[in-house]
Parts: structure tokens; C-alpha cells; sequence
């Protein structure tokens, strides 16, 4: 009796999604040397980890690795035959074996890996059928273009990152060249109807805004079974990440670039589409200015709770950055938030240093509620009086004692450059 005919899919690292045929015929080598048949680029894994050795039966998984350990189905083997549907685990990297003659007659699998989806809790939650009757698995929906490289009229250059609702790609304009960002709704998102329709109301409403320091939105498209949005491309960084380590020389350059930020909210708020907290990681600095990103401003109050940015990930070197009542469950967040987020910025763009420091997370959270900041003097000698009064205003624990709206904010601002 013939063997049947196996292939390997990666089910993590950097060959998630992608499936290996493998040939009856052949010894496949394991290993993080180049010269392993398949290169395991880890430095849990051995030059030549395990292989696999055809046999009269199937295949037989041997470890070659001493110490390191190869795996099958979670339990450690050095020799072990494997068949369709085993687990094996080489390091920290896992693949499944599955009957690949079988899963090319069955209409219910991976059109890119060929994997078997009946075996899936719920095949029409965890599919996704494109053009008639092609279907993926989420993990190839959402890789298929780093193979296909197009989407509609555009060629897919590079991935720029990826979110828990969304996937950024840097293209071009296959007729106009023009390169763009395109945000892509994840796979395992679009069977859900409440998750598409808020992907493209928010998107939609994003066509309307027109300012030098928002990232700008050209469209909002569909493509067999994908929604995505075609965005401006930002050149830059976060701009806490930029000046981390340094200061700018010139105060005129930091006030002028937290105007930059007063003038995009202003211009947000008259929209109605900010309601709250904008977070450190959407301020860019795109060729010397200030860019805006829209990941955070199309999320209304309903759809958040009552506070603007409570159970959104922060990172926490972001954390000294962040007003008091963002870690308060019960206070409310509006324009005095992000005031206390500008005057954070513009301490840190004049001293080269947050506001607040501490080694835990926890004695951090108690130095921004109760404790004031660091005096500017111990970094900045020569600060203006009128700057120092306008950060110990803008930095005060209550928003009460802040400034009342944007306009009387910016105006103490723009004093400070005479």
C-alpha cells in the first residue's frame, strides 16, 4: 500500500500559515543550520534539530538534537512514527501533519495551505470563501497578499504591522505610482457584521477630514471578501520614541510642535470625531511635523464604555505620559485630557525625560496621581517663567485646575514664544 502524502503547516513562527509538501521518497532535515533542508533560524534549536525518514509504513520522526528535545502531540520522543493530524514541536515552533491527497479533493480547505477545515469547531466562523468557491483559513486570508502582492489596483511592497482588528501594508498605485497605506479588516473579523459595518462607518467618516497635521484618508474599498482603507503614508515615528533620549536645543521648536497637536484637536473636536484621550502612540512626527493617526479618533463613547481609552492596550513605556484619570475606573477623560498629554509632551521635548519615573508599574501609576513632577529646573536651567507656570497648570492632578478649553490653551501657549 502506497503511503499517503503528507505536508507540514506552521502553526507559529516566521513559516506561520505556510504549508511544506513533503516527499515519501526524501529525508527532510530539521535544523538552524543553512544547510538543513528546512531552516529553523532559532537559537533553541540545533544545527540539525530532528529529521523526518521515510519508511515501508509512513514517516518516522527522529531527534537528532541530544538535550534540546523534539516533540510529538506535546510529549518528548526520540523516535516516533507520525501520521496525519500529529502536533510535532521543534523549540518553540509547532507544526501539524496532515493527509494532503485528501485535503485537495475536500472543498472545505485552505486554498493556499491546503489544510483541512472539518475538523474546525465551526466551519462558517472560522473560514472565509473569496471569489466563489476559493476559501482560506484565517491565517492564509490574512498572508495570502504577502504572495498574491495585490489588492484591487494596488501592489503590495511590505507589512507594516498588525493589530488585534487590523493589518497595515505599504503599497503602490499600479497606474499613478503613488504609495500608500492600506489598513486591512483581519479575517477572522469578517464574518461578524457588527465588527465590518464599524470597520467601515469609521473609516467612511474618516473621508471627510482635511488637515495638514491628521493623516489623510483617500478611500474606503472592498475586494473580494476584503475591506480596506487606502491611507496616507506616514515617514516617521511616535514622537515619544523619537525624543526619548534627546531634547530639542530650541524651546520655539517644542512649543511649535505642540501647537501643531492643539490645532489638530481643535480641528477634530469641531468634527465630532474625537471624544476623549488621544493615547502617546498616535502622535507621529512625519518630516518635521506633527501627524495624527486615525486608529484612535473614530472610536466613539458607545462602542469604548464610558471612558474614552479604558481597556486599550498602552504600552508601558508610554505609561509617565498619561493623565491620572486615565487609571481612575470612575473619572471621566475630554479636552483637559489631552491637554495634560501635550504639556507631557512639551516637558519631555524640553528636558529629554517623562514627567514621572519609577522602576514598577504599580510605584509609577502612585507618582503620577499623587506626586507633582520632577522640577523642569533639574533638567532645563534656563526655562522662561511664563513655560514653567504653563506646565505646572497643564500637569495638575485635577482637570478642574487646568485650562477650561483649547483656545485659552493655546493662547498661554503662543505667549511663551514672545
Amino acid at each position: 500500500m502506497k503511503p499517503p502524502r503528507l505536508a507540514l503547516v506552521w502553526l507559529n513562527g516566521p513559516y506561520e500559515g505556510r504549508c511544506f509538501t513533503l516527499l515519501p521518497e526524501k529525508t527532510t532535515v530539521f535544523g538552524s543550520s543553512q544547510e538543513a533542508d528546512l531552516f529553523l533560524p532559532s537559537t533553541a534549536i540545533a544545527e540539525k534539530h530532528c529529521r523526518l525518514e521515510p519508511r515501508e509504513l509512513g514517516l518516522q520522526l527522529v531527534d537528532t538534537s541530544g538535550t534540546r528535545g523534539t516533540y510529538v502531540n506535546n510529549r518528548r520522543v526520540e523516535e516516533c512514527p507520525v501520521d496525519n493530524g500529529d502536533v510535532i514541536r521543534i523549540g518553540t515552533w509547532a507544526a501539524e501533519l496532515f493527509n494532503a491527497d485528501l485535503s485537495d479533493r475536500y472543498n472545505g480547505s485552505c486554498e493556499m495551505c491546503l489544510k483541512p477545515l472539518h475538523g474546525f469547531e465551526s466551519l462558517s466562523k472560522l473560514t472565509t470563501t473569496v471569489k466563489g468557491d476559493r476559501t482560506y483559513c484565517p491565517v492564509c486570508f490574512d498572508r495570502r497578499l504577502e504572495v498574491d502582492r495585490h489588492l484591487g489596483d494596488y501592489r503590495i511592497l511590505r507589512k507594516m504591522g498588525r493589530g488585534q482588528k487590523e493589518v497595515l501594508y505599504i503599497a503602490e498605485h499600479v497606474v499613478q505610482k503613488a504609495r500608500v497605506a492600506l489598513k486591512i479588516l483581519r479575517a477572522n473579523l469578517l464574518m461578524g457584521r457588527d465588527a465590518v459595518r464599524i470597520f467601515l462607518n469609521r473609516s467612511a467618516a474618516s473621508l471627510r477630514l482635511v488637515h495638514p497635521h491628521v493623516v489623510r484618508t483617500y478611500e474606503v474599498r472592498s475586494h473580494f471578501g476584503s475591506f480596506f482603507v487606502v491611507m496616507e503614508v506616514i515617514e516617521g515615528r511616535c514622537i515619544f520614541d523619537t525624543m526619548r533620549k534627546r531634547r530639542v536645543t530650541q524651546i520655539s521648536d517644542g512649543v511649535r510642535l505642540a501647537l501643531q497637536i492643539c490645532s489638530a484637536l481643535s480641528y477634530l473636536y469641531r468634527n465630532k470625531v474625537h471624544a476623549g484621550l488621544m493615547l502617546p502612540r498616535d502622535i507621529y512626527l512625519h518630516r518635521g511635523n506633527i501627524k495624527l493617526r486615525d486608529f484612535w479618533i473614530f472610536q466613539d463613547k458607545a462602542a469604548r464604555g464610558s471612558n474614552s481609552s479604558r481597556g486599550l492596550f498602552v504600552k508601558r513605556h508610554y505609561m509617565p505620559y498619561l493623565p491620572p484619570e486615565f487609571f481612575d475606573d470612575h473619572a471621566d477623560q475630554d479636552l483637559r485630557s489631552d491637554m495634560y498629554l501635550v504639556g507631557a509632551f512639551i516637558y519631555q521635548m524640553l528636558t529629554g525625560h517623562a514627567p514621572f519615573a519609577a522602576k514598577r508599574v504599580a510605584s509609577l501609576i502612585r507618582k503620577i496621581e499623587s506626586s507633582a513632577p520632577r522640577p523642569i529646573e533639574a533638567f532645563r536651567e534656563s526655562t522662561p517663567a511664563k513655560l514653567k507656570a504653563l506646565l505646572e497648570r497643564t500637569l495638575a492632578k485635577d482637570p478642574a485646575d487646568r485650562y477650561p478649553d483649547m483656545k485659552s490653551f493655546v493662547r498661554a501657549l503662543k505667549t511663551c514664544l514672545k
